[in-house]
């Protein structure tokens, strides 16, 4: 459950594009600043600049394996989301999310995509338990009561004539973001 305390409003933008110059840069200064003028307090995962990792390994899970045997990624991140035994990094992470109202994710489109660095954030930081679980899931999820909006801002060049800036909002999704394929007709 997500639990809010004091009166402002918190805003997160999980930023992933290397280049400070970019478009998309600019497009994270502007929402920092409306944002802020709008009265949010703004907390910004700059993936590039906090070398993020983006790979799932056993080094996310402190101490001992629930089966060392057999590694599975998402059962012990589960239990060690459980027993508060998840690397600084994710947990850093989490914490931001579960203060945050809205989420903004700014990102460029790689190959139909999300940056691998991006892919590795949703992997890592939106662990079972922490933001989903076999029985809470969709409508009945862990985010239903308390964070509620998403936006996915993503930018593209064209592509046959087609320009591939998107801007979902109020979008509910279940963290499975494999790919954008465009239709074309």
């Amino acid at each position: 459950m997500i639990i809010r305390t004091g009166s402002q409003k918190t805003a997160l933008i999980v930023f992933a594009h290397q280049t400070p110059a970019s478009f998309n840069a600019t497009a994270r200064d502007v929402a920092v600043q409306e944002l802020s003028d709008q009265g949010y307090r703004v907390l910004v995962s700059d993936l590039y600049a906090m070398k993020f990792r983006a790979e799932a390994t056993r080094d996310d899970i402190k101490g001992e394996l629930k089966n060392p045997e057999l590694f599975q990624y998402g059962d012990e991140t589960m239990f060690a989301w459980m027993e508060n035994q998840l690397s600084e990094d994710i947990t850093a992470e989490q914490q931001k999310v579960t203060e945050a109202e809205l989420i903004i994710f700014q990102f460029p489109l790689y190959w139909f995509s999300v940056p691998a660095i991006l892919k590795g954030w949703f992997d890592r930081v939106l662990a079972q338990g922490f933001a989903f679980s076999l029985e809470k899931m969709y409508d009945n999820g862990v985010f239903k009561t308390g964070l509620d909006r998403f936006r996915l801002v993503w930018t593209g060049s064209d592509w046959f004539g087609l320009n591939f800036g998107l801007v979902l909002d109020n979008l509910y999704f279940s963290f499975r973001l494999i790919s954008f394929r465009p239709v074309v007709d």
